[in-house]
C-alpha cells in the first residue's frame, strides 16, 4: 500500500525562516551596533539573574550559588509513547538537584519513565571536579568529571550565558510589547531570546531545529513567574512547546521549587552497596556478525560505548534482503547499506521489518523509503511512517528530501512468511505489548533463530512487564528457537527463556 507523495517543499517551516530572515535584513543599520546592543541586552540579563562580568569578560553567575532544585512534570514522550501520534499519554519526570559552588560539591537525580514498565534514574555526584554518575536499572556506577548538560535547559540563567559565549552571532532585533529580542546562532539551531524590558530577566526562547526524520520544527521554552532564591532569579514554571509536521504542537509543563540551601548526607555522596563498575568492554565496533548461513546481525551499528547499543538482523535471500529495523538515524541506515553492498552485492533491500513506532527504532527509515524498500509494520504505524515520508527536512536535507518518494508499507497483523528456495523468515505481531500497540518480532525457523526489539535488552536493561509479555506470546505461539538476537544489548546467544 502506497501512501500520499510528499509535497516538495514545506511552507509553513519555510515560511518561519524566511521570516526570520526578512526581519534580520529589514534591521539595517551598522551590524557592529546591532551587535553590540544585543551584547549588552543579555550582560544586562546576566545582571538580573545575580551574575556580572569581570575584567576578562568571564561571566560567572553561580560563583558562590547554593541550591536545591526540585522539578516535576507529566511529561509528554512523544517518540518513546504508547500512542504512535497524538494525542499522547504523560508520564512523571522528576528532577532533584543540589549545587553547592562554594563547596565543590553537586547532585542531580533525574528520574523519568516511558512506555511499558521503563524507568530510568540517573544520579551524578560531582565532589572537587570530579564523581561518578549512577545507572539505578543495572545498579552500576562510571567516573565523570563534569556535570551532565541536561540540567542547563531548565536554567535561564545558564542559556543566557551559553549565548554569550557566541558573541559574534548575536543581532539586537528590536523592542516591542514590553520585549528586548535578540537574534542568536547556537549549536542547537537559529534562536531568538526575548527579555522583559524592565527587568531584563528572559521570557522566552524560540529556535527553529531540525527534529530529525519528524522534519523541521520550532521548539519555544517560556520561563515564567521569577522569584528570587538566595541571589538567583529562577522561574516557578517552565512551558516547553514544541511543533513539527509529524507530531504537531505539543506542551509540556514543569514546576519548579528551590530553597537557597545545599545540605548533603554522606549516602548522597557516595556509591550505594551493591553496585559494580560499568563495563561495556564486551561491545565492540561495528561488525557484521554471521549468525549462519546467510543470515546477519550488524552488531552496534552507532558504535557506541555508552550503555545503550543497536543491532540489526540481516536475511541475504536468493534475489534480495530482508533487513530487521532502522534505528538511530538515516546515517546508521546507510552504513548498513553500504555494508549490505559488500556482502550481496547486487541484491536490493526488498523489505524492512519494522518492529514498532518508537523514534530510535525508526529514526532511520527514510533511508529505506528512498530506496523503495517494501517497509512491514503494524496497521497503527503505517500513518506515522506516511507522515514521516512527508516531513520537511530543509534543515538537515536527506536523500528523500532531493528525491521525494511515497512510502510502500504492508501491514501485518496475521503471520507473515517470506520464503524463497533456500529460505524462509515468519514476522508476527505480538502486539498489544506494554511498550507499544504493535510489536513485531521475526522468526527463522530452520536457523531457530528469533529477532525481537526492547523486550529483551541483555547487558543494558533488566527484564520488565514487556519481557514478561513477550515471554508470554512466544510461548503461546510455540515457536521453537536455539539463539535469540535484538536490537539493544549484548550480541550473544541465549537459550529460550
Amino acid at each position: 500500500m502506497r501512501g500520499a507523495a510528499p509535497a516538495p517543499f514545506p511552507n509553513a517551516i519555510l515560511s518561519s525562516m524566511l521570516t526570520l530572515f526578512v526581519l534580520l535584513a529589514a534591521i539595517g543599520g551598522d551590524p557592529l551596533a546591532s551587535n553590540a546592543k544585543a551584547i549588552a541586552a543579555l550582560e544586562r540579563s546576566v545582571a538580573a539573574y545575580g551574575g556580572a562580568r569581570d575584567d576578562r569578560s568571564h561571566i560567572d553567575i553561580e560563583k558562590d550559588l547554593k541550591l536545591t532544585l526540585s522539578i516535576r512534570a507529566d511529561a509528554i514522550s512523544e517518540g518513546q509513547s504508547l500512542a504512535v501520534l497524538p494525542p499522547f499519554e504523560s508520564y512523571p519526570l522528576r528532577i532533584d538537584a543540589k549545587i553547592d559552588r562554594p563547596g565543590k560539591r553537586q547532585r542531580m537525580v533525574w528520574d523519568s519513565s516511558i512506555a511499558g514498565d521503563f524507568r530510568f534514574v540517573d544520579v551524578t555526584v560531582l565532589q572537587d571536579g570530579k564523581g561518578f554518575a549512577l545507572g539505578e536499572d543495572l545498579k552500576t556506577w562510571r567516573e565523570v568529571a563534569s556535570e551532565p548538560p541536561t540540567l542547563n535547559r531548565f536554567l535561564p540563567h545558564r542559556l543566557v550565558a551559553q549565548v554569550l559565549q557566541n558573541r559574534a552571532s548575536l543581532r539586537w532585533l528590536g523592542s516591542t510589547d514590553g520585549e528586548e529580542s535578540v537574534f542568536a546562532g547556537m549549536p542547537m539551531g537559529l534562536m531568538t531570546l526575548h527579555f522583559d524590558a524592565k527587568n531584563g530577566l528572559l521570557k522566552r526562547a524560540e529556535r527553529i531545529t531540525s527534529y530529525g526524520i519528524f522534519g523541521d520544527g520550532t521548539q519555544e521554552a517560556v520561563f515564567e513567574d521569577y522569584r528570587r532564591v538566595g541571589a538567583l532569579q529562577l522561574p516557578a514554571r517552565l512551558r516547553v512547546r514544541t511543533r513539527n509536521s509529524v507530531h504537531g504542537a505539543l506542551e509540556t509543563v514543569y514546576h519548579y521549587d528551590a530553597r537557597a540551601v545545599a545540605e548533603f548526607d554522606a549516602k548522597e555522596l557516595a556509591i550505594p552497596e551493591g553496585y559494580t563498575k560499568a563495563d561495556f568492554s564486551w561491545r565492540g565496533p561495528f561488525t557484521a556478525k554471521p549468525l549462519a548461513k546467510d543470515v546477519y546481525l550488524f552488531e552496534n551499528v552507532t558504535g557506541t560505548t555508552g550503555q545503550w547499543s543497536y543491532n540489526v538482523l540481516a536475511v541475504v535471500f536468493d534475489e534480495f534482503v530482508l533487513v530487521a529495523e532502522a534505528p538511530a538515524g538515516n546515517e546508521t541506515t546507510d552504513k548498513v547499506l553500504e555494508k549490505l553492498r559488500e556482502l550481496a552485492p547486487g541484491k536490493p533491500v526488498r523489505y524492512l521489518v519494522q518492529s514498532h513506532h518508537h523514534s530510535d527504532h525508526i529514526a532511520g527509515i527514510r533511508s529505506y523509503i528512498a530506496e523503495g524498500t517494501t517497509i512491514l509494520t503494524g496497521e497503527s504505524v503505517k500513518p506515522l511512517i506516511e507522515k514521516i515520508a512527508a516531513a520537511p527536512t530543509l534543515l538537515a536535507p536527506d536523500r528523500l528530501m532531493r528525491d521525494p518518494k511515497a512510502p510502500k508499507i504492508e501491514t501485518v497483523k496475521e503471520p507473515r512468511t517470506i520464503r524463497d528456495a533456500h529460505h524462509e523468515v515468519v514476522i508476527y505481531n505480538i502486539g498489544p505489548n506494554p511498550h507499544a500497540r504493535d510489536m513485531l518480532i521475526v522468526h527463522l525457523p530452520s536457523e531457530k533463530i528469533l529477532w525481537q526489539s526492547d523486550m529483551v535488552n541483555e547487558g543494558e536493561y533488566p527484564p520488565n512487564a514487556a519481557t514478561k509479555d513477550f515471554t508470554s506470546k512466544v510461548g503461546a505461539l510455540g515457536l521453537k528457537y536455539e539463539q535469540m538476537v535484538g536490537l539493544h544489548g549484548r550480541a550473544k546467544l541465549m537459550s529460550p527463556p
